[in-house]
């Protein structure tokens, strides 16, 4: 055990830059119905980049949705994530909101107040450039994803989580099945 080599340990979900990246897209994809309106709160975000990543979720909402269903590889299904979904990402909004703040700071994000207590973040122009001039086969697969929760990105919060909470529970735990 004394010649161990320690290797580093890397979490890409902890890498701010790939974040960056993922949440500036996602804006990009969600930002707004087809009126025009905002329909991203903090909430919202941090539940559609959790769905995001696990497509299994994803259908099982648009199926019953009646949506057009994603195509997954396997390693989509079969990475450890995938198969035991953390699911506090959809309850602590820190990470998101320092993220929401770096967008916001270099332009790339607007955040709009409505109502006594509503806030919802949008993509800016510059925010839109960007996002689209990301060309990587990850970032077209994960725009190819989020482009698929089109129709379910107006509904409210609560009744996707509802779903999302739903459909942890049944597809994880009935795996085996």
């Amino acid at each position: 055990m004394k010649n161990m080599i320690s290797l580093p340990f890397y979490l890409p979900d902890k890498e701010l830059d790939l974040r960056l990246c993922q949440i500036c897209l996602l804006l990009e994809v969600l930002s707004f119905n087809q009126k025009g309106n905002p329909v991203l709160t903090i909430d919202k975000i941090a539940l559609f980049e959790f769905i995001g990543k696990h497509p299994l979720i994803i259908n099982n909402i648009l199926s019953r949705n009646h949506r057009e269903i994603v195509e997954y590889n396997s390693s989509e299904i079969y990475s450890i994530e995938a198969v035991f979904p953390n699911r506090s990402k959809l309850y602590n909004y820190d990470e998101i909101k320092k993220i929401l703040l770096i967008l916001h700071s270099y332009g790339f994000v607007k955040i709009r107040f409505e109502g006594k207590m509503d806030i919802f973040f949008t993509i800016s122009e510059e925010g839109s450039k960007f996002a689209v001039a990301l060309d990587s086969s990850y970032f077209k697969r994960l725009g190819k994803i989020y482009k698929k929760l089109y129709p379910i990105k107006s509904q409210p919060f609560s009744k996707l989580n509802q779903l999302v909470e739903y459909y942890i529970s049944y597809t994880y735990e009935n795996k085996d099945s």
